[in-house]
This record gives C-alpha cells, sequence and structure tokens, in this order.
C-alpha cells in the first residue's frame, strides 16, 4: 500500500473518530458514561494500552474516565494535589493550589517552549520513557515528578491538554509500553481531540445545569419557539399548573392554552414578546386540562439557543394571592362600616 493511501486511510479513521466523539457527548447520556465511550473507542482505534482523561473537580484533576491502567495505579494517581508538610494542600503565592508531576504542569499552562518533549500545543510526549529517568531530557520537569508511569512500564507516553477555549480544564492521557508510537502528527490530531472534547463538555455541562434549574425551580416554565408559538420544552411545575404531562404539552401553540376569547389578545403579548430585549411581565388567565381557569403572573423572555430564539415564559399561579387580597378588601369594608356598642 503506497503512503499516500496509508494517509488517506488515517485520515478517514481521524474524521470517523471526530464524528463519533461529537455524537456521543451530543447525545442525551450522562458525561461519565459518554466520557467512558470515547475513551474505549480511542484506545481501540489507536490499539494503546492505557487511555484516561483528567477533569477539573473541586481543586483537583482526578481521572474521569480510564481504560487499560490498574486499580491500583488509578487509586496512586488519582489526585494530582501537592500536599505541604501539615498534609494540607500546598499553593502558590497566588494562592493557587499546586499540581504535581507531568500532568500538573500541562494542566498549568507553564511548560518551557524549548522543552525537547513539549508541542506547540502545550502537550508533554516521548516515545521513549527512560530519556524521563536519565535526569529527565525535558527542561519543564513539573512539580515533584513522580514518575510512576514510567516504573509501570509504559514506554510512549502523551499527556494531551483538554481545553474550553479560554482556559485548561482536563488532561486525556495516552500510555503504551512499545516505543514509538507518537508522531507529531498523531500528537497535533489529539490535540484538536483534546479542543474538541473541552468545547462539547463545556456546552454539555451548561445544558445539564440548565436542566437542573429548568427542573427544580418552583415555578412553571414554558419554552417555546418564538417565530411559531410552539412548546418546545416544559418543567414539572408546568405540568403540574396545566394538568397536561410534558408529553402533550410540547408541540402544543402556546396561545392554546389561554381562554379562547382572549386568544387575540395574547396572540399579540406573544408577538411583542417575541420582538422584545429583556423581561416582560404581564398577568392573564391560563386553561388547565380539565378547563379551570387559573390566574397566573407571566414573565417571558427572549434568548438564543443553537442559533434560534426561544421565548421563556415563567408562570406563577395568583390563585391564592388573589383570594388574600379580595379577603383583605373585605375585611377593609367591615371596618369602614360604623360599629355601634350596645
Amino acid at each position: 500500500m503506497s503512503l499516500d493511501a496509508v494517509r488517506c486511510l488515517q485520515l478517514e479513521m481521524q474524521t470517523s473518530l471526530m464524528r463519533h466523539i461529537i455524537n456521543t457527548i451530543s447525545a442525551p447520556h450522562d458525561i461519565d458514561g459518554s466520557l467512558k465511550t470515547i475513551i474505549l473507542e480511542l484506545k481501540n482505534a489507536f490499539e494503546y494500552d492505557a487511555v484516561g482523561i483528567r477533569l477539573l473537580k473541586d481543586d483537583d484533576f482526578p481521572y474521569f474516565a480510564s481504560d487499560g491502567f490498574s486499580m491500583q495505579f488509578l487509586a496512586t494517581e488519582n489526585s494530582l494535589v501537592a500536599l505541604n508538610s501539615l498534609g494540607c494542600p500546598a499553593r502558590d503565592d497566588n494562592g493557587q493550589i499546586l499540581l504535581e508531576c507531568s500532568c500538573g504542569l500541562v494542566l498549568s499552562g507553564k511548560i518551557d517552549p524549548a522543552d525537547p518533549l513539549a508541542s506547540q500545543g502545550g502537550s508533554i510526549w516521548t516515545n521513549n520513557s527512560a530519556d524521563i529517568l536519565k535526569g529527565r531530557n525535558s527542561k519543564s520537569p513539573g512539580l515533584n515528578p513522580r514518575n510512576v508511569c514510567v516504573h509501570e512500564g509504559y514506554n510512549s507516553l502523551a499527556l494531551v491538554p483538554v481545553c474550553d477555549g479560554l482556559r485548561v480544564v482536563g488532561v486525556l492521557q495516552l500510555n503504551d509500553k512499545k516505543i514509538d508510537r507518537f508522531t507529531p502528527e498523531i500528537i497535533k490530531f489529539f490535540e484538536d481531540i483534546g479542543r474538541l472534547l473541552g468545547i462539547l463538555l463545556h456546552a454539555k455541562y451548561e445544558n445539564e445545569r440548565y436542566r437542573n434549574l429548568f427542573q427544580n425551580t418552583k415555578s412553571a416554565i414554558l419554552l417555546a419557539d418564538a417565530q411559531t408559538g410552539i412548546i418546545v420544552d416544559a418543567n414539572k411545575q408546568a405540568e403540574a399548573l396545566f394538568g397536561l404531562t410534558r408529553t402533550e404539552l410540547i408541540g402544543m401553540n402556546r396561545i392554546n392554552l389561554h381562554p379562547q376569547e382572549k386568544r387575540q389578545f395574547y396572540m399579540e403579548q406573544f408577538a411583542e414578546h417575541a420582538d422584545e430585549k429583556g423581561a416582560r411581565f404581564v398577568e392573564g388567565v391560563i386553561i388547565k386540562k380539565d378547563g379551570t381557569k387559573v390566574p397566573v403572573s407571566i414573565a417571558a423572555s427572549v434568548f438564543v439557543i443553537n442559533g434560534k430564539r426561544k421565548i421563556q415564559g415563567i408562570f406563577q399561579d395568583l390563585t391564592e394571592i388573589m383570594k388574600l387580597e379580595k379577603e383583605k378588601e373585605r375585611k377593609k369594608g367591615d371596618l369602614s362600616v360604623p360599629q355601634f356598642v350596645k
């Protein structure tokens, strides 16, 4: 097979891996499960002995997913935090927690550009780990080098930064016991993977955080397409308020949740909301599935999700508040009537 044909096959494999990673992260699975799938795909595609990914958690960077490392290795190497003489996390002059070994160096982003083990993309890699033990050829040895990977018999090592576009949020680790398993081109490919993973994971984390806020808030929330008014999402409180399941709500037009004789008014209100920036507050009436009319306040705001404009409506049931106001007015009226003492 010609060299061009080999390169073509490699490019096809790399493109396929990129596509798989995007699909895996974008799928509605938990992050841990998605990462395990991706790590296994990378390990099998390149036939490395061990692959893992570290990500930021609190002030440390533990392994979130790995395959091929021994349990003892993972237990020993899971934390990167350097400890002081008191057994507490050591900090630099700026109060930042210090991270040990080469992984900590990659995460710090402070690799010496002249380091022969460093790439322009911020990775540290070698095809013969014996060089590390021979006085460490690297000019950026990191804080307290542990060299556990070397002692475990891994000869080819690569530590690739995972970046979310603004900062390093993790490390992709690739280990193999054979020598000469990496090339500058392969390292560059994994750096592209690291950037892709960082951006996709950031988006997934933000989406999950939004989902948690969306579902756990005490108010009923509907999300609708700003152009059509079709509901695209609803939380549990919206199900309770409208007496409809999320499945029933999704696909409905928001206008159909209001009294029919007032729908022209609500259509105009919706159109005004869609054209405005910032939040808009109105009071109105919605109809439950059983036909009950409920007075509500609505806070509507427009924002963009995946390039499409959406209107978020936050509904607050005013039934109890209006009852209290009526009771207050009644008592006020009673006090205005002259009282005669017999």
